[in-house]
């Protein structure tokens, strides 16, 4: 499962998202929840770098 996300004050799907207090919210406290960002910089998949786009990794709570 993945979202994408944006904040009132980024255009939606937009690098400028990893500037937003709801970016540094999400790179700090995600993974607590779930969440991982699908494409950082660099990934494996070689796609685009997408901040707004973050999966929910299903565990066996």
């Amino acid at each position: 499962c993945a979202l994408d996300l944006t904040s009132e004050h980024a255009a939606p799907l937009e690098e400028e998202f990893e500037q937003t207090d709801a970016f540094k919210w999400l790179t700090r406290n995600a993974s607590q929840f779930g969440f991982y960002l699908s494409y950082p910089r660099g990934n494996r998949f070689d796609v685009i770098y997408e901040p707004w786009h973050w999966c929910y990794r299903v565990t066996g709570h």
